[in-house]
């Protein structure tokens, strides 16, 4: 234990919540408050959800709200030219409610110097707002305020900072959008790649990456222009649906007024599936065309489609069939077409990294598009609108591409918790932002620039990491910045797009509970002391009680847990008044000694933990289960805890370890989460580790688990034996098989499975030897698990007897039983009497032991000691002790009796059939 003066360190940090921190699935730590009302003093607010209309910025109607979902807010205040130093505040959240809507206060919080921070929505402060947990597989972000990177009071869209009298902004609205989906076109093998441009009936647009967004955008449906990068050679697939289909749907929505989003969604699925589904529909799609064709260099495109007959309700066979009119006069005039364009889906393909555009790491917004479903395409409010009045030529159908939520982060470091010493190097992550656009990175120490770099995002958005070096000197609570810039711009604020920080503190010592004690043997001792912040490189000394340094003793410190191990020579002085300091890779004191003692290893050896050879499995109903694992030199009080894969406890659990035996039982609680990552840390009375923790991995207690051996041979004689192999859990109704390599199940095997979970395997005589399997099976015939066996001759399967076959492995018995036995039974004078032999007077103080313990040792005597003998005695001879101490009734004498096992038992010694040479 270290007595020290601390350096005075951080402890004022308040979030200004109640709420307990936590931590989302991509590792986000923040704080649920929920303000009162959109509008609430000191707040941000907005909406979040599924946009269908295809005007992402608000929400609509038929719009469909993120309910539950969390919503994330941060800010950051003033630079350091104003009452603060630029410090970004906790992330907090609320969830959005059933309407969609969602508030979250922004309270004064403190930080970790005592520093007051107060959000006054006015220039010189910064926010941004995101969510995470969406599925990105099917959805993509249609809209966020500047795509969810910083922003402030002049730099926003949709959004509005009401300043010092209010002190809120909003609404910061979330859309998200529906990725592109299978039902929408036709199989893709009947996909039409557009050709025979004709004046009309087709679709045109452009593509781009969205690279540009207008300040004080209300729509947040921006056009292409500015630093937008056009996408050449990207596909754009358009559909739509037929006339029949048409006027089912028209006539459901009239029938069906007020419907929801879903319900449309659900209905057009139904109408196409029954209409494909009817064979006198045959050739007659109910998706009338699916076109496809690859924007230009510009990014333009313009899908070419075929159309419909306005009187037959045909197809065209080509574009140039027929002419696109349509009219309440021209729907009986032959060779007059359309497309519905009030029932068309059109998206981008996306080409992306590794092919799959499911996984695309881009988002399109789809603008006029919206949810995904059939759905016209120049609505009220959209983008695009009819080129010429019924020519089927929609136009203006942009797809403007994003990358999602923005993301800069300094990895492993923060201002609250996770501080890094000086001399660190950090890393700096940029994903998701522009593609395809220069990016410089600024690096502040205690608000002064030190560093940057430049460099180009990649198609997706992301830089390289980019790594940098705390200096070298750095005192306790400096805060480094990094702030990333767009650089197209002047420098300033208007390019500048994201920030993160972390806190500097050096390396210090936290005291422990108590004096450590070194054994004097050379091993390392974990002190209960620790390093908090440690860096590479770091050690220490020893010193005597007065002052001199111990020879060969070593101090090791763990430069990712900060553990200090100290070891002392063999031979060190026993005693109290030694001290360890603590020391950088440049040899500095970090903090004050460390007091320990010093202790006889050889009178008092430390308990530890001897490894097992497995994982064990642990099940999780409460029973105790005894590890492999156990304690060397345990002492009374010994126990443990047991934690999950995130290192928290798991409450109930309990771990005991006998005094005596030093056998570790571990028990978790009913309806423990079965699966591996847990960890058992012994520990001694005082409650101190005892070795390294040990890995252990929870089953389900509910269903039988197969947990293979890792030797398992059965001979083919058709005797059963138990393998090594067995079930765990529950075993009412498990049945078994032998099935070959091939997977054919071998006639005549049995297999039986005790109440205990042991498994017994019979395979018949003359089984081909090899390689097999015995497959488990529940009471309903599923498979649960497979027990690897292999088949080997009879005689040399594992518990034979090597060099002998069966039939005299048999005869050897025999004849040690008729040795051991009546040896056994002879009184304690007798055996004194026959011979001065410390082998058979061990029979007569080991009376209580097993006989394979006694008929090993006579083997030993007489020179023909087998382990598998001694293995095959236990196995044969045990169980038919009576009988065998009858037939042994008369007693030979101990020569002739030593005489006979020794010829039966050692190869060609002896025969079943009493020849000559035994006689």
């Amino acid at each position: 234990m270290v007595a020290q003066a601390e350096t005075a360190l951080p402890t004022k940090f308040d979030p200004g919540v109640k709420t307990p921190k936590q931590v989302s699935s991509q590792g986000t730590e923040y704080y649920i408050s929920d303000a009162e009302k959109a509008g609430a003093y000191e707040s941000v607010n907005g909406n979040a959800y599924i946009d269908v209309t295809g005007w992402p910025s608000g929400l609509d109607a038929y719009d469909v709200p993120l309910e539950g979902k969390v919503v994330f807010a941060q800010w950051k205040d003033y630079a350091p030219v104003k009452d603060g130093n630029g410090r970004i505040s906790p992330v907090y959240a609320a969830t959005v409610k059933p309407d969609g809507s969602w508030a979250i206060h922004l309270p004064v919080w403190t930080d970790e110097l005592g520093q007051e921070h107060n959000w006054e929505a006015t220039a010189g402060q910064y926010l941004r707002v995101w969510i995470e947990d969406y599925d990105t597989e099917k959805y993509q972000l249609g809209f966020a305020e500047f795509l969810g990177q910083w922003t402030g009071a002049a730099y926003r869209q949709k959004a509005t900072w009401k300043g010092l009298a209010a002190r809120y902004a909003g609404p910061y609205n979330i859309a998200l959008q529906e990725r592109p989906q299978s039902w929408l076109t036709q199989p893709e093998d009947q996909w039409v790649k557009s050709t025979d441009v004709q004046t009309y009936g087709n679709t045109s647009g452009r593509i781009f990456r969205e690279n540009e967004i207008g300040i004080a955008t209300s729509g947040g449906v921006t056009t292409f222009k500015g630093t937008d990068v056009a996408l050449p050679n990207e596909k754009i697939v358009g559909s739509y649906l037929r006339d029949e289909l048409k006027t089912q749907l028209d006539k459901w929505k009239e029938a069906n007024k007020g419907f929801k989003y879903d319900e449309l969604v659900a209905e057009q699925k139904r109408a196409i599936e029954a209409w494909d589904a009817d064979p006198a529909n045959a050739g007659k799609p109910a998706i009338a065309e699916t076109v496809w064709t690859t924007s230009d260099k510009d990014g333009n495109y313009k899908l070419q489609f075929k159309g419909i007959f306005n009187d037959t309700h045909e197809l065209a066979k080509s574009p140039s069939d027929g002419v696109f009119i349509a009219g309440s006069d021209d729907l009986v005039t032959k060779g007059k077409k359309h497309v519905n364009t009030d029932y068309m889906y059109v998206y981008p393909a996306l080409t992306v990294s590794d092919g799959s555009t499911s996984t695309s790491e881009n988002g399109a917004n789809m603008r006029t598009m919206g949810g995904a479903y059939f759905s016209d395409i120049a609505s009220p409010g959209a983008m695009a609108t009819i080129g010429t009045a019924g020519r089927s030529n929609p136009i203006n159908v942009l797809f403007a591409v994003n990358n999602g939520f923005p993301k800069f982060d300094i990895l492993d470091y923060n201002t609250t918790d996770k501080p890094a010493p000086a001399g660190t190097k950090v890393t700096a992550k940029t994903t998701s932002f522009k593609s395809e656009m220069p990016y410089r990175i600024e690096w502040y120490v205690d608000g002064k620039l030190v560093d940057k770099v430049q460099g180009t995002t990649n198609r997706y958005g992301n830089l390289e990491d980019h790594t940098f070096t705390v200096p070298e000197g750095t005192p306790d609570n400096t805060i480094v910045e990094a702030r990333i810039y767009r650089t197209t711009e002047k420098e300033g604020s208007a390019n500048f797009e994201a920030v993160d920080q972390f806190r500097v503190e050096n390396p210090r010592v936290v005291p422990g509970t108590a004096v450590d004690e070194v054994p004097n043997d050379g091993t390392g001792k974990k002190l209960d002391d620790t390093v908090k912040n440690p860096t590479d490189g770091m050690s220490g000394t020893v010193t005597d009680k007065d002052g001199k340094p111990v020879e060969g003793a070593t101090v090791t410190v763990d430069p990712k847990t900060g553990e200090i191990t100290v070891s002392v020579p063999e031979g060190t002085k026993p005693g109290a008044g030694y001290k360890v300091q603590v020391k950088d890779k440049d040899g500095k004191n970090v903090g004050d000694p460390i007091d320990v003692k010093v202790t006889d290893a050889s009178t008092t050896p430390a308990p530890s933990v001897v490894p097992g050879t497995a994982v064990d499995e642990v099940p999780n109903d409460g029973t105790g289960k005894k590890l492999d694992d156990t304690v060397k030199n345990p002492t009374d009080g010994m126990s443990g805890t047991v934690t999950d894969k995130d290192g928290k406890p798991v409450e109930g659990a309990t771990v005991t370890v006998d005094p005596k035996t030093g056998e570790i039982t571990v028990s978790v609680p009913e309806g423990t989460k079965p699966g591996a990552g847990y960890k058992v840390q012994v520990k001694d009375k005082d409650g101190k580790n005892v070795g390294d923790p040990i890995d252990v991995k929870v089953t389900d207690a509910s269903t039988p688990a197969v947990v293979p051996g890792t030797n398992d041979t059965v001979p083919n004689d058709g005797q059963g034996k138990t393998i090594d192999g067995k079930i765990t859990g529950p075993v009412d109704g498990l049945t078994g098989k032998v099935v070959d390599s091939n997977g054919k199940a071998v006639d005549g095997a049995k297999v039986v499975i005790d109440k205990n979970g042991k498994v017994t395997v019979t395979v018949p005589d003359g089984t081909k030897p090899g390689k097999y399997v015995v497959e488990i099976t529940d009471k309903g015939g599923n498979k649960i698990g497979e027990l690897p066996i292999t088949v080997v001759d009879k005689g040399t399967a594992e518990g034979s007897i090597p060099g002998l076959t069966e039939d005299q492995a048999q005869v050897c018995v025999g004849a040690s039983a008729a040795s051991a036995i009546p040896l056994l039974l002879l009184t304690p004078i007798a055996l004194g009497l026959a011979m001065d032999n410390p082998q058979v007077k061990e029979l007569t103080a080991g009376f209580g032991k097993t006989l394979e313990d006694i008929n090993t040792g006579i083997q030993k005597t007489l020179g023909i000691y087998n382990p598998a003998l001694a293995h095959q005695f236990k196995v044969q001879v045990a169980p038919h002790l009576q009988n065998l101490a009858l037939a042994a009734g008369f007693i030979a004498s101990i020569g002739l009796l030593a005489g006979v096992a020794a010829t039966q038992c050692t190869p060609n010694g002896g025969s079943s059939n009493g020849s000559t040479a035994n006689k």
